[in-house]
């Protein structure tokens, strides 16, 4: 193992992150809509943190100056496990140094700061903030910041690393396993020229999705913010109603879901397809199986979801923020008009199955067969070589295509077909590492259920808002949305709940459940194989 090596890449992810921190400064000055009084712990805090990122990359480079720049794929695995824990780490310093809190009387501890920072690289969104907007509580500069995590962790760093300081076959190692390419629809060409364009894609819809939200009303705080997040999936927003606050409090909030909603779409897509697109060439995007699966499942669920709704009376609006006491109570027995609803269930579908996790209205409190397609939405996810969590769509569709030809082996056993995927080939050992992910990744959901079940007491579910047997429903929702980076899950994690209410163990664990998903389990597991570190 070549430690020097890794030393010295760690290095340069530690100077990217310092530097990340060093954008999100101007949003403390009165210039950028800053309260200084409010905004000096934030403004010292992120210089603090930003000195910190900048002296453990010196060291780590000092450690692998001589480092040789050749090196196998065992030191590209542990470079990207590495880099991810090392982010999440680095990403705690703000919110430590700036005193932010979880509510006015709650300080925030190591867990809180773990479970935030790995939340926005991972580009989960879970949160455990519960005063979004109140910058004696968090800082608008330290809210940019944990915007600006879901930004780096959606580009996947280690892509931007690619383009900018990898040299030779170890970059193509890192990219492969930052962004997995089980679809038939790949881009060709160098690594570093394939990192480049994706890096470019990423930056223009980000752009993009700025400009619009801007010109629809949104601050450009709130624009960026919210780019940020969408084309992530990520799903963290600068409210407390997440997106829903825009549709409560301003005209323009229907197209500003409607905006948002095209983009998480677009996050969830293969970026091979969006770059054949962006060349004038959506054919091959219309061709592709895994994007026809993923756009027909989204139709499906929404229609479903929407009718069963219509007929079991579940969408209301959310409460209006800063509404008269017992506002919510009116609101609750209005229904939303048809078309209204209709855009409400497309927009909750389409950011639960992009594992994004904003909200617009209750879902959780919607009919069971909403629940369950929620859970199945959660468990699939988006496209390979998205910025999406859960499984893959593409891992299904080869899941079903092996169950096919296994069943029809059953009584044609002398009949060997070749399992295919948009015509091409896949060879066999492909669809043992989807079998062997999909068992991981269901029994690591029921692992984690079972400690979370041991470990948080009852007395979260013995109140007026919960109950006591949904603490099975709710656990399993939550190991499933971190296990997926979804965020919100059911019931305690519901749309206007937040992770503040786990033990600080919880959060811990919850914390490296997110990064086992966002590194799909198995590059983050082989670090612990003692094997993996032996020389032979």
């Amino acid at each position: 193992m070549n430690y020097a090596l890794i030393s010295r890449f760690l290095g340069s992810i530690s100077y990217i992150i310092g530097l990340a921190m060093i954008a999100s400064l101007p949003w403390a000055l009165p210039l950028f809509g800053g309260d200084w009084e409010l905004e000096r712990r934030g403004f010292f805090g992120l210089i603090a943190a930003t000195l910190i990122c900048f002296l453990v990359g010196y060291v780590l480079r000092r450690c692998g100056r001589n480092a040789q720049l050749v090196f196998l794929r065992k030191e590209s695995l542990a470079i990207v496990g590495f880099a991810w824990l090392l982010a999440a780490l680095l990403g705690t310093l703000p919110y430590l140094f700036s005193g932010t809190k979880v509510s006015e009387h709650q300080p925030m501890t190591f867990a809180d700061a773990i479970f935030e920072s790995q939340s926005g690289f991972s580009t989960c969104g879970a949160t455990v903030l519960t005063e979004l907007e109140n910058p004696a509580v968090i800082p608008r500069s330290i809210l940019f910041w944990r915007g600006t995590t879901h930004f780096l962790g959606g580009l996947g760093f280690m892509t931007l690393f690619v383009v900018f300081l990898t040299q030779g076959s170890g970059g193509k190692t890192m990219l492969r396993i930052e962004q997995t390419k089980l679809s038939s629809t790949t881009l060709q060409g160098k690594i570093r020229e394939l990192a480049y364009i994706v890096f470019v894609l990423y930056l223009v819809l980000n752009v993009i999705a700025t400009i619009i939200l801007r010109a629809l009303g949104l601050s450009l705080y709130d624009a960026l913010f919210h780019s940020f997040s969408a084309i992530s999936t990520g799903g963290f927003s600068t409210h407390n109603l997440s997106v829903g606050h825009f549709t409560a409090t301003m005209a323009q909030g229907p197209a500003i879901e409607v905006v948002i909603m095209v983009f998480m779409i677009l996050g969830g897509t293969n970026f091979a397809l969006l770059y054949w697109l962006g060349r004038g060439r959506p054919s091959v995007m219309l061709r592709d199986r895994e994007w026809r699966a993923y756009i027909g499942i989204l139709l499906a669920a929404t229609i479903l979801i929407f009718v069963s709704g219509m007929i079991a009376k579940d969408f209301h609006p959310f409460a209006t923020p800063g509404a008269a006491p017992g506002a919510a109570a009116v609101e609750s027995m209005t229904q939303l008009s048809p078309l209204a609803a209709l855009r409400t269930v497309a927009f909750q579908v389409t950011s639960i199955m992009t594992t994004t996790g904003f909200a617009v209205g209750q879902y959780e409190l919607w009919n069971p067969l909403a629940l369950l397609i929620f859970l199945m939405l959660m468990f699939a996810g988006g496209c390979a070589g998205s910025t999406a969590g859960g499984v893959k769509l593409v891992r299904l569709l080869l899941l079903g295509k092996a169950f096919r030809s296994e069943l029809e082996h059953s009584f044609r056993p002398n009949v060997v077909r070749t399992i295919d995927l948009g015509g091409e080939p896949v060879d066999r050992d492909v669809v043992s590492n989807v079998f062997a992910f999909l068992l991981m990744f269901c029994g690591s959901v029921v692992l984690l259920t079972m400690i979370l079940l041991i470990i948080e007491p009852n007395s979260m579910w013995m109140t007026e808002s919960h109950d006591l047997g949904d603490k099975l429903l709710d656990l399993f929702s939550t190991s499933l949305a971190t296990l997926s980076n979804t965020g919100p899950g059911l019931g305690v994690i519901g749309a206007k709940e937040t992770y503040s209410q786990f033990t600080d163990v919880s959060k811990v664990i919850l914390s490296f459940a997110m990064l086992l998903g966002r590194l799909e389990i198995m590059t983050l597991l082989v670090l612990f194989m003692p094997s993996f570190w032996r020389n032979r």
